[in-house]
Order: C-alpha cells, then structure tokens, then sequence
C-alpha cells in the first residue's frame, strides 16, 4: 500500500527543503518544508500540474485530500507562504484566510485593506476631507475633471474616482 506521499512526483520533492525555519509564531509546528521553486503572488511556491500552475501548498493538501473545490483555500498555520508541509496546511475559505490574516497581522496595513490607513490617516494623501468634498461640489456645479487636477495638485483619474465615490467613499 503506497502512503499519500509516495504518491507525489519526485520532481515536486526535488523543489523541497524540508529542513526549513521554525514558524516564529508557532514553532511548536516543527519545521516548515519549504518550495524552493518558483514563486507567485504574495511568495507562495508554484508547481506545474499538467498543463496549468498551482499553488505548491495546495497540491500538496490535494495529493491528501483530493481536490478541493475553487471556492476551498490552501491556508497555512505557520504564516510561512513557501511551506508545504502537510501538518501545517489546512482546507479554509477566502473569509476564512481574511480573518487569519488579520488576526495575525500578518501582512500589516500596506497589504490588507482592512487594517490600511483611509483618507487623511494615510500618510501618502494628497486631498483632505474638506478638499474632497470641495472637489465633489464644484465637480457638481460643472468644473471639468482636468480643472480639478491641476487646483489640487493631483491626476484626473483621482478626481474621477473622487467624484464617482471610488474612494473616499466614507466623506459624504
């Protein structure tokens, strides 16, 4: 009887450390094993099965449990994004990930929308509150977009997104 292991290719192993860190949050996890192949978005190890890429993590998760449904995640207990360990994988949702996310403050505000600084919090804001809503008003009453960019020192597609309520969409 082959375990689920054996049953993953030896070119997937070729591109895996297992002597890899101590998770700084959990360490009690034991080591990560971690993809030294290519990678994608946010760091996460790509393997190609098939014809298409995955996500290293989650064909590893997949080889052990079957596919999972595109609505189920890869996550990960060890907050490592290289890590394909099996004891440090889980089945989740994007909601589920989201909330781990923050919980953990994995990745900080400059990458997760929910704890990103809004409006005049954000240290790289060109406009202020009372600006956008002098933006919003004078737009109303006709002034062009490109005026509007050049008086506050900022590009016509920001004044488009200010006045369509893309952003700053909390200054009524």
């Amino acid at each position: 009887m082959t375990t689920v292991l054996e049953k993953i290719p030896e070119r997937f192993w070729a591109k895996v450390d297992k002597n890899g860190p101590l998770p700084a949050q959990r360490p009690s996890l034991g080591r990560c094993w971690l993809w030294t192949g290519g990678t994608a978005g946010w760091g996460h190890g790509v393997y190609w099965r098939g014809d298409r890429q995955v996500y290293a993590h989650r064909f590893m998760l997949e080889a052990r449990r079957g596919r999972l449904p595109k609505s189920r995640r890869a996550l990960h207990k060890c907050d490592v994004p290289r890590c394909v360990r099996l004891a440090h994988l889980y089945s989740g949702t994007l909601k589920d990930n989201t909330r781990d996310m923050v919980s953990r403050r994995r990745y900080g505000w400059l990458t997760h929308p929910e704890q990103r600084p809004i409006g005049e919090r954000n240290p790289k804001s060109k406009l202020s509150k009372a600006s956008v809503r002098q933006i919003r008003r004078l737009y109303n009453s006709g002034v062009t977009q490109v005026l509007l960019a050049s008086r506050f020192g900022v590009t016509q597609g920001l004044i488009g997104q200010v006045c369509r309520r893309e952003l700053w969409t909390h200054v009524v």
